[in-house]
């Protein structure tokens, strides 16, 4: 299981957040402001259980709240994380 750090403390589990109260916009700004913290989150997620993720109001594609990803049909990620 991988060390949760200071910066991933304010984390929110998923299944607490109701589903469809986000915009794909708002989950894209959330990533932008997150920066090089959201490759650190996205690696701690580990595997997403896409079916499982809360999804957006707007397009109703699925997204999760920890890392700020937002999953297409077949699982791949349509908002890109830039790795270190």
């Amino acid at each position: 299981m991988p060390k949760r750090t200071d910066r991933n403390r304010d984390v929110i589990p998923y299944w607490t957040v109701p589903n469809a109260l986000r915009t794909r916009q708002a989950v894209e700004t959330s990533a932008a402001d997150l920066g090089d913290v959201r490759f650190e989150r996205w690696m701690n997620c580990s595997t997403h259980a896409v079916v499982a993720l809360p999804q957006t109001s707007d397009t109703l594609e699925p997204y999760c709240p920890h890392c700020c990803s937002v999953f297409g049909p077949n699982g791949q990620i349509l908002n890109t994380i830039s790795g270190q």
